[in-house]
C-alpha cells in the first residue's frame, strides 16, 4: 500500500538514518513510527522539521510490503541517480576522478568526484559496473559490501538492472544512500569512451571457463592476479546476473576476464551433476573488491 505513488518509504533504522543523511533524496514528507523513535534519528527529524506520525505496526506493515522495518518508515522522494555519459581523468594530487554527466540536451557536464585513496593498494579509484542484475536484495547487498570494502561509485544498467527501491536501501542497511551511484544509458559507449578519454581499465567477472571465449585470449586473470590493479590505474569491475553473466557486447569491450575458480570438495557430492557451482553475485563481487585492493 503506497498513499502516494509519487513518493516511496523507506524503511528499517539504518536505511532511514542514512536516507535523511542524503541531500540526493531532495524532500522528505513524514516519518511514520510506533513505539519510540531512534535518538540519532529523532535529532535529525528536529534539525530537519519533519513531521512524524504516530501509526500501528500493521499501516507499517502494508507501506513496507511486509519488510523488516524496525517500527518506522520514512516517506520520501525515490531516489534518482544522475546519467553518465563516461569517466575521465583521475587526478592522484587532489583525490579526485572527473565524471561526465548527460545534462538535458545531452550535453556532456564535467563534475569532479572524490574517492578514497589507500596506502600501499589503492592509488587510483574503484568502480563497479552492474549489469542485467534484477534481483534487489542481490543489488542492495552488492552496495553494502562495495561500500564497506571501500568502491568509489557505482554505475548501473537503467534498462535491465532492478531499481533503486525501498528493498534496495534496506538490503544495503543504508549504504545506498551513502554511494555515488550513476545510471549509464549506452553501456557500451560509457565502456569505450571511459576507456579512451579517462585511461580506465574495465575488468569483467566471467561465468564458466573463462578460456572458452576467443575474445578472452591473452586477457584472463587469476584472483591473485587483481592484487594491486588500483595501484597503477583506474579500475571498473563489471558482475552480471549469476544465470548469464555480463552481456556479449560488454565482455568484448574488457580489458580483463577473471572468474572465481571452484575449490569446493567433491567428496560428499551424491549427485551426477554438481549443485552448487558458483557463488551468489553479491558474494562473489565482494571476493574480487577485496582482491582488487590487497596489497601486491
Amino acid at each position: 500500500m503506497n498513499d502516494n505513488p509519487i513518493l516511496e518509504y523507506v524503511y528499517g533504522t539504518n536505511s532511514v538514518y542514512a536516507a535523511l543523511l542524503n541531500p540526493g533524496r531532495g524532500f522528505h514528507s513524514r516519518v511514520l513510527y510506533h513505539g519510540t523513535i531512534p535518538g540519532k534519528i529523532l535529532q535529525k527529524i528536529d534539525e530537519m522539521k519533519i513531521t512524524t506520525e504516530l501509526v500501528d505496526k500493521h499501516k507499517l506493515n502494508l507501506l513496507t510490503n511486509y519488510g523488516v522495518h524496525n517500527n518506522i518508515a520514512l516517506e520520501t522522494k525515490p531516489l534518482l541517480p544522475a546519467d553518465i555519459a563516461y569517466l575521465g581523468d583521475v587526478d592522484v594530487a587532489s583525490v579526485e576522478l572527473t565524471v561526465y554527466e548527460l545534462g538535458f540536451n545531452n550535453e556532456d557536464i564535467a563534475n569532479a568526484l572524490p574517492y578514497r585513496a589507500r596506502a600501499g593498494s589503492k592509488n587510483f579509484p574503484l568502480g563497479l559496473y552492474l549489469d542485467e542484475i534484477t534481483d534487489p536484495h542481490n543489488i542492495g547487498a552488492i552496495v553494502r559490501s562495495a561500500y564497506f570494502l571501500g568502491v568509489d561509485f557505482i554505475v548501473m544498467s537503467r534498462k535491465n538492472c532492478s531499481p533503486l527501491t525501498p528493498v534496495v536501501s534496506k538490503t544495503s542497511s543504508g549504504a545506498l544512500e551513502l554511494l555515488p551511484i550513476f545510471y549509464a544509458d549506452k553501456p557500451l559507449e560509457f565502456f569505450t569512451k571511459s576507456q579512451e578519454m579517462g585511461g580506465w581499465t574495465f575488468i569483467t567477472s566471467h561465468l564458466g571457463n573463462v578460456t572458452t571465449e576467443k575474445y578472452t585470449t591473452g586477457k584472463t586473470l587469476g584472483v591473485h592476479d587483481l592484487h594491486g590493479m588500483c595501484a597503477e590505474r583506474p579500475v571498473v569491475l563489471v558482475v552480471g546476473n549469476e544465470s548469464q553473466g555480463v552481456r556479449t557486447n560488454l565482455k568484448m569491450r574488457s580489458d580483463f576476464f577473471v572468474e572465481i575458480p571452484f575449490a569446493g570438495s567433491e567428496t560428499h557430492n551424491c549427485s551426477p551433476e554438481p549443485i552448487v557451482d558458483s557463488l551468489n553475485v553479491s558474494v562473489a563481487t565482494a571476493l574480487l573488491i577485496d582482491n582488487i585492493l590487497t596489497c601486491k
